[in-house]
């Protein structure tokens, strides 16, 4: 549907629209059933994560040797970064294998 009809419609008032920030959102569904928010109180709902009891615990997850430039020292600082390289090249390299899209076949 052209953008200018859609417009037209939302003027007229013939589609549910609701207008937020400064956007203007349509109902594209007006007729489905409303989801409602969560149903349970946020003290009754259940964990998304389970805290680390202890550094026993994050070696489960995060196995330092298997990290690339890894240091145990930077592994202490919560503010250090690792170091992956130039991302530049490592996009060069991707793009050798990358499969464009099939052309496109004219019309006859």
């Amino acid at each position: 549907m052209p953008l200018d009809q859609v417009m037209k419609l939302v003027k007229e008032g013939a589609v549910p629209t609701k207008q937020d920030e400064g956007f203007t959102f349509i109902d594209v569904a007006p007729m489905s059933p409303k989801i409602g928010g969560p149903s349970l109180k946020p003290a009754h709902r259940p964990a998304t994560f389970i805290p680390a009891a202890d550094e026993t615990d994050i070696n489960l997850v995060i196995r330092p040797e298997e990290v690339k430039g890894w240091d145990e020292d930077a592994g202490n600082d919560a503010t250090e970064s690792f170091n992956f390289g130039d991302w530049r090249a490592a996009r060069a390299k991707v793009s050798i294998t990358r499969i464009g899209p099939a052309p496109r076949r004219k019309s006859a």
